[in-house]
């Protein structure tokens, strides 16, 4: 507090500077505040809480808001007491003539400039109570500042300060109304001030509890004022700062200085302002008289008003109030307050989830006062974000039968290297877990293969999962597993039944690929091998279709030009016996030569094999 003083003496105020604090419940502000003096000595303080707390990284589109709070204020609670004169010649007009008082702007003057309705108008008390009124109005609606009054003449009266039952020297905040009378308590009470220049000398405070005696406006005890004082800042709790504004119009009847008197008993944390008004303010503040003594013993300033009706111009505490509060992400403006708020401003609940980005996100609380001091406020909050591709493939299995996926952690590179991702296959070729560390650009690859079989065909989802920070994501893609690629058929010479000739093409005379007409029907796929695929041959005269055979049936193909296109097991396979062969299963006849297609499990149809037979003879 000493050091606001010496910059209020230094900046040549003649105000007072009050210390405030003002004490946030239910707002915790995070690991960020930064904090800045005002011109007028405050404190102005900004502060920025996430919820959720981020941690280390924040996932890119999860729920982030955002709360910045401006207070204003400084120091610690403030005790703050107005000491006025009321003897009688605060309304007498030989002493202190009467004028035309301007009243500070948006004050009612009250009837013909009569402060304290006492039909005396214009009088140095008037000048005092509007004073004090605007004084008073400065300090605004701070609850860290508890507001005091004493009168004082011929001893000294300590204002009962609220309309509640009881006495009570303080009220808080300054313009606190308890009444709903729509006028501040305070203001009520300095208006209820009052004193008399004839006999009997009323004098005294009116409200709220009546003190008015006769004989009170004819002395002024300044030892009476600085003993009340004394007596009602200690009635508030230790290490706060006291602060008292002491108006008097006259020297004093009583007063002294030393060991032992009230102002040798002024507490070190108390500094006391004076103000010398009227008739005797002229030499008032020069070193060695009562209101310079007071002022230079608590380290408080003297100031000489000689024109009463000034002094609500020089009397009021120069207190500055918050302007705007402002929330920036990464620059730009996505919360914004303004107004006049004399110790907090606040922004709740601001949404900024869209306004991130992946990496450093700088979130900003500026807060600026009405004398345009600027704090700022900032966290960075890191946001990471992931991508798994391909986002789905189709490979053909008979081809390829490895698949890739690529994860790639989006963030800034202290946070997205290193980090461990889960992959794991689910559906037709179950895989892993299997972990994968992520590189220095937060990459990180895997690969699997799956059986070239038609068990292998099918959709697998593979999933990718990391962890940062206690927050998880998850991401799926899908690889298809399919089979498209036609079989190959082959029509193969083959023996005679009897197994010991294989016919040689084309045959004699040139009439045939095959003279007897043996083959066997065969073929081959990638993904179905042999034993998943079926062989059907076709009469290419009259369409007519045969099977489905298995790979490796052996048929006798004969065409026979009109007769009806028929099949017949072939040989001893007929269950005839007779002692014949049975290598060949089959002896087909047909209008035509043969044509064979291999269809494979997927449905897959090859192209056609010719299983060529001579013409028949004429």
């Amino acid at each position: 507090m000493r050091d606001i003083r010496r910059r209020a003496s230094r900046l040549g105020l003649t105000t007072v500077a009050i210390a405030v604090m003002v004490a946030m419940t239910g707002t915790a502000l995070a690991a960020n505040p930064e904090s800045g003096t005002t011109t007028t000595s405050q404190d102005l303080e900004v502060g920025i809480t996430l919820d959720p707390d981020p941690g280390s990284a924040h996932w890119l589109g999860e729920p982030l808001s955002a709360e910045a709070v401006a207070t204003l204020g400084g120091g610690d609670l403030a005790n703050v007491i107005y000491v006025l004169d009321v003897s009688g010649s605060m309304d007498d007009p030989t002493t202190n003539p009467f004028q035309d008082i301007n009243p500070p702007p948006g004050l009612p003057p009250g009837p013909e400039d009569d402060c304290n309705g006492d039909d005396v108008r214009g009088s140095a008390l008037d000048s005092a109570c509007f004073g004090l009124i605007s004084l008073n109005q400065s300090l605004g609606s701070n609850p860290n500042i508890d507001v005091g009054m004493i009168a004082f003449g011929d001893g000294a009266k300590t204002a009962d300060m609220n309309p509640a039952p009881g006495a009570q020297p303080f009220i808080s905040p300054p313009n606190a109304d308890a009444d709903s009378s729509s006028v501040a308590d305070v203001e009520q009470v300095i208006r209820s001030a009052d004193t008399e220049i004839t006999f009997p000398y009323d004098a005294g405070i009116g409200l709220f509890t009546s003190d008015i005696t006769s004989g009170f406006g004819s002395r002024t005890n300044y030892d009476a004022a600085l003993a009340a004082m004394n007596a009602a800042f200690a009635t508030e709790p230790g290490g706060e700062v006291n602060r008292a504004v002491f108006i008097s119009d006259g020297a004093p009847s009583t007063f002294s200085v030393g060991a032992g008197s009230p102002l040798a008993a002024v507490a070190p944390e108390t500094i006391v302002d004076t103000y010398a008004i009227g008739f005797f303010a002229v030499g008032a503040c020069d070193p060695g008289q009562p209101l310079a003594q007071i002022a230079a013993a608590t380290g408080g300033l003297c100031t000489p008003v000689a024109d009463p009706s000034m002094l609500s111009a020089v009397l009021p505490v120069e207190l500055t109030n918050i302007a705007s509060l402002d929330l920036k992400v990464n620059g730009t403006t996505v919360g914004s307050t303004s107004g006049s708020e004399p110790t907090t401003m606040q922004l709740p609940g601001v949404v900024i989830t869209g306004d991130l980005v992946t990496g450093a996100n700088l979130i900003e609380a500026v807060a600026i006062a009405e004398d345009g001091t600027s704090v700022t406020a900032d966290v960075v909050v890191e946001v990471v974000d992931m991508t798994l591709t391909p986002p789905h493939e189709v490979n053909e299995l008979g081809s390829d039968n490895e698949h890739t996926v690529t994860a790639t952690l989006l963030g800034s590179p202290s946070v997205v290297s290193g980090q461990t991702i889960t992959f794991e296959v689910f559906g037709q070729n179950p895989t892993g877990p299997a972990e994968v560390v992520t590189d220095a650009s937060g990459v990180a690859e895997f690969t699997y293969t799956v059986p070239v079989e038609p068990d292998s065909l099918g959709l697998d989802t593979i999933s990718a999962t990391v962890t940062i920070d206690d927050h998880t994501k998850t991401l799926q893609v899908t690889k298809d597993w399919v089979d498209t690629t036609p079989p190959v058929a082959a029509c193969v010479e083959t023996e005679n039944p009897s197994g010991k000739n294989v016919p040689k093409a084309p045959g004699k005379g040139g009439q045939g690929q095959n003279q007897d007409g043996f083959y066997e029907l065969s073929g081959s796929d990638d993904v179905f091998g042999v034993a998943g695929l079926q062989v059907f041959i076709t009469d290419v005269e009259s369409g007519i279709v045969f099977g489905p055979f298995e790979i490796g049936t052996r048929i006798k193909y004969t065409e026979a030009n009109g007769a009806a296109p028929r099949i017949k097991l072939m040989g001893a396979n007929n269950g005839s016996g007779n002692g014949k062969a049975t290598s060949v299963d089959y002896h087909i006849l047909g209008n035509g030569d043969g044509s064979v297609v291999v269809v494979d499990g997927s449905g897959n149809t090859s192209e056609s094999a010719a299983c060529l037979v001579p013409n028949p003879p004429k």
